[in-house]
């Protein structure tokens, strides 16, 4: 559609010819009614127009219109307002600066300032960037152009038992708008994928498509992965030209970012675990229980769509065609390169060689060796790998480069010792991030709220106590590390316990303490038979004889030898009830008393329920003193032990009961404290039950190596299971809790019950983890 003409320079342009037969004397009225005609106005109109012409030099100018005009200050306040003219107006009325009307102010804004620079000042550089005009490239042939770029997956997936959000990279041609390679990581891309990607996307066969060949240009943004000596030299062997854009030109690379919209919009938006869900009010997800998918599914999801792409997708610049058709129908020639080549070039090469030696070639403090090596001791190798992956290399000749072949690393760690590295690493993250989260809020001052022009009033008072555990704290002073507590042998498990399958020899039995003597009459024992200890009574689970249960037996051995107080603390689910209840029925079956009280528990309902339990008669008086007394000649009367579970329900004054019934001179009855939470900070912050307490036990997970033992023997199901196939287990649910493993095991008991056809392999195992909640790691405390 032609553009309509500009009646302004037309008249600019007839005025001027007008002005010059003027000067040469052969203008006529004709050719002045002639222009009036043209412009559709009155002769005495042109005559205007020629005046205006002669004042100029011979140059119309159509009088201007005024208009007002922001001036620089006004421009600095509409820009101190983020764009805002209406408060920018405000302002300089407030200061008594001479303003128009606030319509003509905004006029004068859109004026002076253009939409992207609106936008820029709202809401920064890539709002002003909406506004901008790209033109487009022309698309050449196949292979004469390819643009990269890495895509991080608006997708939370699990790998190993985190939660991730893979990055995948893209090597698209410009031609046919192909993907021709890819590279998907957990993590965001190194060089390594860099390199990956490169090599699926050079090679042409039946596992990587048609699509392929030595690009001529390959464009890249700045990332120092595409730009790093290691990608480039391999591009350069090539021949191919690495061309980097400007930084945050995305308009640089249109075609690899049309893939990255589109892979967000059409298969990222459909997946579970999609960040950009709608949500509900407060941010929450619609569906937060919403089971993910795991990495290798992601990676299938992802493949299924770049095929896809390449052969159904139609976009508007091809025509109707599809990446696959416009490919076929490009007469120009590949290049290609040999699989074994473009494996070597895409290699980071070590700078000097390396000497063969008896135990192989030695390089980054390990050792490489292979079968090829033999006779080979003192010959030189050049030495070729792929970052990150250190298990295995590649040795060349340095006089002819002949690929001579792959060493492996020697005496690679085990998967239980890779495993129970990065279980460490988690806790040893934990605990610095738990520090960190301590020393900020320590630092962080807390100020009082005012309602009238003051200096802040800093609310940092604090007991004199809690003041120097915070300095021994920041000195430093940790007694945890100094703790030496396999100096002293543990006990002999009991007989009825099963032993781990790798039970090593323990030493001999304690013997039964003065304590132990029996009751004068036989009463029912208050703890619960062991068919309940069992997490839901599973079917043919054994009582395991874990170094927890020994460390708890010393403890209450202790308590019971001494009548003196102990505490066995750690996270729920761990065994700390269950080891309780196992000593004491071994040692004080008749005398334990029991005690288990609700959360938040009032006095009165805890003087009755342990009236009950020491068998009292009648009903408890309602004086505390009597009651109080009654319960004090009771445990005086004859042996008990005090068993009080679940301690973190318990408040400061039942606490304080608890540590007055013992007393300090009577020792009335030994007391076990059991609890999880933050039963041993309720503790802490009692000063006078704390500083009481003889000794303390933390139940902590069990190791990979402890959970290859124990689990095998722990229940049938197990029992000829494959190592590899228990620490996934552990890796992904177990966590090293016993209660979420008879979690596990129960769902596997009933699906292979009600399933006969089914057996234990890694697909049940990721059944169950749909039906559980796999995300809770328990990491140990400092205790």
């Amino acid at each position: 559609m032609p553009h309509p003409p500009d009646h302004d320079a037309l008249r600019v342009a007839a005025i001027h010819r007008l002005y010059t037969l003027e000067q040469s004397e052969r203008l006529t009225r004709a050719r002045i009614a002639g222009v009036a005609d043209a412009f559709g106005v009155d002769p005495r109109t042109v005559d205007r127009w020629l005046a205006n012409a002669r004042a100029h030099n011979g140059t119309y100018q159509p009088p201007s219109r005024t208009s007002f005009v922001l001036t620089p200050h006004m421009l600095d306040a509409v820009a101190r307002w983020r764009g805002n003219a209406t408060a920018a107006w405000k302002e300089l009325r407030a200061e008594d600066h001479p303003v128009p009307s606030l319509a003509t102010f905004h006029r004068a804004t859109n004026k002076a300032l253009t939409p992207g620079m609106r936008a820029g000042l709202r809401a920064g550089e890539n709002a002003r960037r909406r506004f901008d005009v790209a033109g487009e490239r022309e698309r050449h042939h196949r292979n004469h152009a390819w643009e990269t770029d890495h895509v991080e997956a608006s997708v939370k997936v699990r790998v190993e038992g985190h939660i991730r959000k893979p990055w995948i990279t893209f090597f698209v041609d410009c031609a046919t708008s192909a993907i021709c390679g890819l590279a998907i990581s957990p993590q965001r891309p190194s060089r390594e994928g860099v390199l990956v990607a490169i090599r699926d996307a050079i090679l042409i066969d039946e596992h990587h498509g048609p699509f392929g060949g030595i690009p001529t240009y390959l464009r890249v943004d700045g990332g120092k992965e595409f730009l790093c000596a290691t990608v480039t030299d391999a591009l350069g062997v090539l021949g191919t030209e690495v061309i980097a854009l400007p930084p945050f030109t995305p308009e640089g690379k249109g075609n690899v970012e049309a893939v990255n919209g589109a892979i967000k919009k059409t298969l990222f938006a459909g997946m579970p675990g999609y960040t950009h869900a709608p949500t509900l009010r407060g941010g929450k997800p619609v569906d937060p229980d919403q089971p993910l998918l795991h990495f290798e599914a992601f990676v299938d999801h992802v493949l299924t769509w770049v095929h896809h792409w390449n052969h159904e997708n139609t976009p508007k610049s091809l025509g109707g065609q599809t990446p696959r058709q416009a490919w076929d129908a490009d007469p120009a020639l590949i290049d290609t390169v040999r699989a074994e080549d473009l494996h070597t070039y895409t290699l980071e090469r070590h700078g000097k060689p390396l000497t063969i030696n008896n135990s192989g070639v030695r390089w980054r403090k390990r050792n490489y060796i292979a079968d090829w090596m033999h006779g080979r001791v003192g010959e030189k190798v050049h030495l070729r790998y792929l970052p990150h992956h250190n298990h295995r290399v590649e040795l060349y000749d340095p006089h002819t480069g002949r690929h001579l072949g792959p060493a492996v690393m020697t005496a690679q760690a085990t998967q239980e010792q890779t495993l129970s590295l990065k279980q460490a690493r988690r806790r040893e993250a934990d605990r610095l991030r738990a520090q960190l989260k301590k020393a900020e809020k320590n630092r962080n001052e807390r100020y009082a709220a005012a309602t009238r022009p003051a200096p802040p009033v800093p609310l940092d008072t604090m007991p004199e106590e809690e003041a120097l555990e915070h300095l021994r704290t920041l000195d430093g002073f940790t007694p945890a590390e100094e703790a030496l507590p396999d100096l002293i042998k543990l006990p002999e498990p009991d007989a009825a316990l099963t032993r781990p399958l790798d039970s090593r020899t323990t030493p001999p039995h304690h013997p039964r303490t003065s304590r132990e003597r029996p009751a004068t009459s036989p009463r029912p024992s208050q703890l619960p038979p062991p068919s309940q200890d069992h997490y839901l009574g599973l079917t043919g689970a054994n009582a395991m004889a874990t170094k927890a249960v020994a460390e708890t037996e010393t403890r209450i051995l202790k308590a019971i030898k001494h009548n003196a107080l102990v505490c066995i603390h750690g996270h729920v689910g761990l065994g700390k009830t269950f080891a309780v209840h196992t000593v004491l029925r071994r040692h004080a079956p008749e005398t334990t008393v029991r005690l288990r009280y609700n959360n938040g528990a009032n006095m009165n309902e805890i003087r009755t329920q342990l009236w009950r339990r020491l068998d009292l008669p009648g009903p408890p008086p309602q004086s505390v003193g009597p009651c109080d007394q009654q319960i004090h000649d009771a445990l005086e009367a004859e042996p008990r032990v005090l068993l009080i579970d679940e301690v973190q329900g318990l408040g400061t004054k039942a606490l304080e009961y608890f540590r007055a019934l013992w007393g300090d001179d009577a020792r009335r009855a030994p007391i076990i404290l059991v609890g999880s939470g933050n039963a041993r900070q309720k503790i802490l912050n009692n000063t006078a039950l704390h500083s009481r307490i003889l000794d303390w036990y933390q139940f902590s997970p069990l190791t990979p190596t402890e959970v290859q033992a124990v689990i095998p023997a722990y229940q049938r199901i197990w029992a000829d299971a494959q190592p590899e196939l228990i620490l996934y287990t552990d890796d992904m649910a177990g966590h090293g809790s016993f209660r979420n493993w008879a979690r596990i095991t129960l769902l596997l008991h009933d699906a292979l019950e009600e399933n006969p056809g089914l057996t234990l392999s890694k697909d049940l195992i990721r059944w169950v983890l749909s039906r559980i909640d796999p995300t809770t790691r328990h990491t140990p405390q400092r205790g």
